[in-house]
């Protein structure tokens, strides 16, 4: 269970597909950032090239290698078994959700777009090409949309010294 969370987790913190975790192997990883060609979308001849990782994915990425010193990582559980075992951790945990690895770019792609993230370098770093597909991860809530208007607020207000002109 702590292995496939371990990567379940990773995945949030870097919005990669199951089958891409799948195939991953230390060479795609250099100075804390991520190199990879995913298989889902290679025929487009869509890369990932050189994106940084955030604190947690290096975190996730240096244990699994201290436990799997392969030349592979997070291979160690296949696609259905791997989903099996977080849908065990979720009941454990008393969440009450249907979780899968493909929650993780839904929550990578969220927490990006909470943070103020840009949606063409989000695009980009998830390796889509249309906006419709983004806005399908996204999940924005009222509590995002009210701290963008109060940015909006911040943005258009006017020193005093020009109210008074």
């Amino acid at each position: 269970e702590v292995i496939v969370l371990r990567r379940f987790l990773f995945s949030c913190n870097c919005a990669l597909r199951i089958s891409d975790l799948q195939e991953l192997d230390k060479s795609m990883f250099s100075n804390n950032e991520m190199s990879i060609t995913p298989r889902k979308t290679s025929g487009y001849g869509t890369k990932i090239t050189s994106v940084p990782l955030n604190d947690v994915a290096r975190l996730m990425l240096d244990d699994e290698i201290a436990d799997n010193p392969g030349f592979r990582v997070f291979d160690r559980y296949k696609d259905q078994s791997s989903n099996r075992l977080l849908k065990r951790i979720a009941n454990k945990s008393g969440l009450h959700i249907n979780l899968h690895h493909h929650v993780a770019r839904y929550t990578f792609a969220s927490l990006m777009d909470q943070a103020g993230a840009n949606h063409t370098g989000l695009m980009k770093y998830m390796g889509l090409r249309k906006r419709e597909t983004l806005e399908k991860y996204v999940k924005t809530n009222n509590k995002v949309i009210a701290g963008d208007i109060e940015k909006m607020n911040r943005m258009i207000e006017r020193p005093p010294e020009q109210e008074k002109a």
